[in-house]
């Protein structure tokens, strides 16, 4: 069985065995165990698949909410980054494969940043109006905050909690970038956009959607 040859805990196993679409998570699994892939690699794609499941029974329970082009369009996008997607503009240096452990830092070529990082870039913004605002997603950042012990797991640890407890959050970390191509697009649209002139893709994520 696969839960035995990637997963160690009962917990862990009992939420594989249990959790829908098992036979379509076996498959795809087996698939890549075929491949050659490890059972590292193939423990972290288990868990991708099942947030996966998580994401299309919440994209379900929102179908009433969510406007059907909207919700085909987040999440085609969200699909998207699991294959075929420009993985290597979030990259500093290249990375080994996930069951390569013997690579040390040293024997790795340094390679120039292809990308502009936007949480370290300055850019002129549009003035902001600042409003606070009291709902439930209030009350369940602050419950997550209950399970960090110290102050770095703040930040995952309401990622967490939301996407576990929150029937609107769908995703958490979700990469973004813009391209030269596309910021030409755009101003051409009449969008404010004061960007220079761009020879690297710009860079960034969403915490929570």
């Amino acid at each position: 069985m696969m839960e035995t040859i990637i997963l160690e805990e009962p917990s862990a196993r009992r939420r594989f065995l249990t959790a829908p679409c098992l036979v379509e998570r076996e498959q795809f699994l087996t698939h890549l165990l075929r491949r050659g892939f490890g059972p590292a690699y193939l423990r972290t794609v288990s868990f991708f698949l099942l947030r996966i499941i998580e994401f299309l029974a919440k994209f379900a329970l929102s179908a009433r909410t969510i406007p059907a082009d909207v919700a085909a369009k987040v999440k085609n996008y969200l699909f998207s980054i699991f294959e075929g997607f420009p993985d290597s503009l979030f990259q500093d240096e290249p990375v080994a494969n996930l069951d390569e452990n013997n690579v040390t830092t040293a024997e790795r070529p340094a390679s120039p940043s292809v990308v502009m990082r936007s949480s370290t870039s300055d850019f002129e913004t549009l003035p902001l109006s600042r409003m606070s605002k009291q709902n439930l997603a209030n009350d369940l950042a602050a419950m997550g905050l209950l399970l960090a012990r110290k102050n770095k797991d703040r930040h995952p640890s309401i990622q967490d909690f939301m996407l576990a407890n929150d029937s609107c959050t769908i995703a958490c970390e979700v990469p973004v970038y813009l391209t030269s191509e596309e910021v030409t697009y755009y101003k051409s649209k009449g969008f404010f956009l004061p960007l220079p002139e761009l020879s690297k893709p710009i860079t960034g994520h969403i915490d929570i959607v």
